[in-house]
């Protein structure tokens, strides 16, 4: 018997054209604290027990930036990322994924190599941030080093890592406005590209037909 696909819980969120929309997903292994992150953002409190429920969830949240205000959505599978579907859905128009993994656990980190892959097979534009929460927790044995979250993000070219606290919120905020920074300035800098080829084109096609019609004189 085929499984049914999970529900999507939220109401799709009404937008505000005025203010830059962007995308972002949370990757990463369960139990890693995708969930909490996601309520912390949500509602700005911490949920030490969550349901185990199947379901597509998304969020959102207005951010001002350097006077600038933008519009996050941000989507959390919830464990229903093992649909095929759900999971082309997932990443589709995504601007930036965070790949997240507990601070106290080396394999957590290790294993984000997958959620990357998908990222490129998906959404090759998506920017990609590395996430590590549960900060608020110091494992000496078990803790992922400086060392190796640096490497992690050179390897795999990421755009930036963050250290967090779902419990106490430590960090969140600082995350979101930085994101939101650098998707507003990638954001100009392709509209001023756009302008300047449009402008280009418009420039050849004003003089091309300056050159037709002085040559229709001609005759």
């Amino acid at each position: 018997m085929t499984d049914s696909l999970p529900p999507v819980v939220s109401a799709v969120p009404k937008t505000n054209p005025a203010k830059p929309l962007f995308k972002v997903i949370l990757l990463g292994d369960g139990g890693v604290g995708k969930s909490s992150l996601f309520i912390r953002l949500r509602k700005n409190h911490f949920t030490p027990i969550l349901p185990k429920i199947l379901s597509l969830d998304f969020h959102k949240k207005d951010v001002v930036v350097d006077s600038k205000e933008v519009e996050f959505e941000f989507w959390d599978t919830s464990g229903s990322e093992r649909y095929d579907s759900v999971t082309r859905n997932y990443y589709r128009g995504v601007h930036a994924a965070l790949l997240v993994f507990d601070c106290n656990s080396l394999n957590s980190l290790s294993r984000l190599y997958h959620w990357i892959e998908n990222v490129k097979l998906y959404s090759e534009y998506a920017l990609l941030y590395l996430v590590g929460t549960k900060s608020d927790i110091h494992e000496a044995e078990t803790s992922v080093t400086d060392d190796q979250i640096e490497n992690f993000c050179q390897t795999h070219k990421l755009y930036g890592k963050f250290c967090i606290s779902s419990k106490t919120g430590d960090g969140v905020d600082e995350m979101c406005e930085e994101i939101a920074r650098t998707l507003l300035q990638r954001k100009r800098e392709s509209f001023k590209e756009n302008m300047s080829e449009n402008g280009l084109q418009y420039s050849i096609s004003m003089t091309e037909n300056q050159e037709e019609q002085h040559c229709a004189c001609l005759r």
